[in-house]
């Protein structure tokens, strides 16, 4: 009648076990330490995978010590050190810290394809300020051929403390990149060979829209430590200069330092004209905390239209392998003619029989342009330059000339400099005239002659527009006063309000005329050999479209422009 057979004390409890306790407590221990974790406790008669018998355990999910203010498990046997660094100092150690460094907001301010004012000035130039909320700022120049600017780069806290780097010469063509760095103690430490980080804001910045000699008020958001003093706006300004306090620097740079101004920047101080062509854009750079697409936490480098990465810490340069027809990674390319061939521009290599220039005169443009002026003249250059005929009150038959290039390769004139036939010294105006550029005459057809009356002018020869897009598919090279010449497909005005861009007709009677207007025009070098041929300065692929014509009929002060000549005119 024995009634566990197998348990002396006849005590079996309900795990099976003669004298057992029953049923126990089993406790979670997920950080094997040997403590379980109270809050997560079965009922059982053995313990399930990864439970025991002990709770208590202080830190249930920490092996080591305890749990740092990140809640991650450090100390102990983990040989993780609790998190302490906070490089921000936002009072989140880096290693809980979903921005752990110190980001800084950038404002950049960038001069796009801006002319000089003058026709001598150069350009376009494209250049960057960038200001950054450290205090470090840097000056940047990607731009800068055709270089013929009076340029002053430097920049000023206070009039009684400056810093000019460069005044009058061609420090930007040779330094892509000025740095000006704050050492903390009121100094800052300029290096001119850090990296371009170009930030390209043509699309996302603000257009400024300024006009000549405008300034336009930015206010950036955040304090610029500039000096003694922290700025959030500053007045930019269409010459390449800035200023953050008192008035702004006139188009007429200078040296530093300025007497009559306050805390300034001048990355390229000059007189620039945006409303002749380009823009100033501003914008203010934020940083994401997140990493660009370099790998650099709150960088800024971005993908450029070719979808590389450019920009930021990347020391590449937006769409810099855009072939000349602006094409990425395409095949296009400059050929023996100084022309963007190949590729997708519907032109191949060696299309032209010679690489040369063809000049035209703008017949419309002559037609439309054309007036009858008064001068008083007292300045008796005009006189030695032919413009006109004698002092005093003149009557002036104006009119602009216009001169495009429709040849296969560009006009290329150079430097003016002494020893060349070409390049006269106007000992009047002080500069350097293209001799035979262009001539002035006047037919009359009662005497069926030429008057003795027309000029030869001297000029300056320069890009001012595109004339024919399809030969000139990205603009004008630039030529300018020190490097002179027309693109292909581009043309150089001369309007009629500029000094002798007239006849004088003073003396003239009225009656129908013929205004002959000749570019290239051939010179005889020995007027009194009657067998001597035309001498042509400028080698074209023709000369036989150099002259535009208008008829006029001038009967006093007024002007008539005819179709063409008058009934009773003879014959040419």
């Amino acid at each position: 009648d024995d009634p566990e057979p197998e348990c002396a004390t006849n005590n079996t409890d309900e795990c099976g076990v003669c004298g057992g306790p029953g049923q126990r407590s089993f406790f979670a221990d997920f950080d094997e330490d040997g403590l379980g974790d109270d809050a997560l406790e079965v009922v059982g008669c053995t313990a399930p995978e990864g439970f025991v018998d002990v709770g208590g355990d202080p830190d249930p999910l920490c092996a080591g010590e305890d749990t740092d203010v990140c809640g991650v498990c450090a100390g102990g046997g983990t040989g993780v050190e609790p998190a302490a660094d906070d490089d921000d100092n936002d009072g989140i150690p880096n290693a809980c810290d979903d921005c752990p460094v110190a980001l800084q907001s950038k404002l950049i301010v960038q001069w796009e394809a801006v002319p000089h004012y003058s026709r001598e000035g150069g350009g376009p130039y494209t250049f960057q300020v960038i200001i950054d909320q450290s205090g470090e700022f840097r000056f940047q120049y990607r731009v800068v051929e055709n270089f013929s600017a009076s340029n002053t780069v430097g920049y000023q806290f206070a009039p009684d403390d400056a810093n000019q780097i460069a005044f009058d010469n061609e420090f930007v063509v040779d330094h892509d990149v000025v740095t000006a760095r704050p050492l903390g103690d009121g100094r800052y430490e300029a290096n001119y060979f850090d990296p371009i980080e170009w930030f390209e804001i043509r699309e996302i910045g603000e257009p400024l829209n300024l006009a000549d000699d405008g300034t336009a008020e930015v206010e950036f958001g955040f304090a610029f430590p500039f000096g003694e003093a922290n700025y959030n706006s500053v007045q930019v300004s269409a010459n390449g200069v800035m200023a953050f306090a008192g008035e702004v620097p006139p188009f007429g740079n200078a040296q530093f330092p300025l007497e009559d101004f306050g805390a300034v920047l001048a990355p390229f101080w000059d007189d620039l004209n945006p409303a002749n062509g380009g823009q100033v854009y501003w914008y203010v750079a934020t940083p994401a905390c997140e990493e660009d697409c370099n790998g650099d936490l709150g960088g800024f480098a971005f993908q450029d239209a070719c979808d590389i990465c450019v920009g930021g810490n990347t020391d590449q340069l937006p769409s810099a392998n855009l072939d000349c027809n602006g094409d990425c990674d395409g095949e296009a390319f400059i050929d023996d003619c100084n022309q963007c061939v190949g590729g997708n521009t519907g032109r191949a290599a060696g299309d032209a029989d010679e690489c040369l220039p063809d000049l035209i005169i703008d017949a419309p443009y002559l037609a439309q342009t054309a007036i009858i002026d008064y001068l008083d003249v007292q300045d008796e250059c005009l006189i030695e330059e032919r413009c006109v005929g004698g002092l005093g009150n003149r009557k002036l038959l104006r009119f602009g000339t216009r001169i495009a290039n429709i040849g296969p390769a560009d006009l290329q004139l150079g430097r003016p400099a002494e020893g060349v036939d070409h390049w006269i010294w106007s000992q009047c105006h002080s500069h350097f005239h293209f001799d035979a550029y262009a001539a002035y005459d006047l037919y009359d057809p009662v005497s069926d002659a030429i008057l003795p009356i027309g000029a030869k002018s001297g000029f300056s020869v320069i890009d001012i527009g595109v004339w024919d897009a399809e030969l000139a598919p990205n603009g004008c090279v630039g030529y300018n006063g020190r490097n002179q010449g027309i693109t292909s497909g581009c043309q150089d005005t001369y309007s009629r309000n500029l000094q002798c861009q007239w006849i004088d007709i003073t003396d003239l009677e009225d009656g129908a005329y013929k205004l002959i207007v000749t570019t290239n025009p051939g010179i005889i070098d020995d007027p009194d050999d009657p067998n001597a041929e035309p001498v042509y300065r400028i080698e074209e692929t023709n000369l036989d479209n150099n002259t535009g014509e208008l008829w006029v009929r001038i009967t006093g002060d007024d002007l008539e422009v005819l179709e063409g000549p008058p009934e009773d005119a003879p014959e040419e």
